[in-house]
């Protein structure tokens, strides 16, 4: 049996809207960097819905980026990330809904584009409809 776990935060950066999603996959249900998929998105400034590009990097506290990691074993990992010289991926906001107990929105929406391996760029996934 294979278990999913997902969460989110919400943050500010000045007055820029800073959200930053995980999810994680692992036949033992863990739930941090060592589960067997690992993934981790932020996206800043969403003001509105509509298209925003993915072009920075998970390196830089306050990029917009995308990371998703295949961990084969114990010592071995694929990173796929985001290519911000290709602006090869986005996040596509369709609706804002208010949150319990809080004053932020939380949002609908999908993710789309090609990810590529950090150490072997021509192996790559494509996501149409994260």
């Amino acid at each position: 049996m294979c278990k999913s776990t997902y969460n989110g935060s919400f943050g500010y950066l000045g007055a820029m809207p800073m959200y930053t999603i995980y999810a994680y996959r692992d036949p033992e249900g863990r739930d941090d960097y060592l589960s067997e998929n690992f993934l981790r998105t932020r996206i800043m400034d969403v003001t509105d819905t509509g298209t925003y590009l993915l072009n920075g990097s998970y390196e830089n506290d306050f990029d917009s980026y995308f990371l998703f990691v295949v961990r084969e074993s114990a010592e071995d990992s694929k990173r796929y990330i985001n290519n911000p010289a290709k602006e090869s991926f986005s996040f596509h906001v369709k609706e804002f809904f208010p949150t319990e107990y809080s004053d932020s929105r939380g949002f609908k929406g999908s993710f789309s584009g090609v990810l590529y391996n950090e150490d072997d760029p021509k192996d790559s996934l494509v996501i149409s409809q994260g």
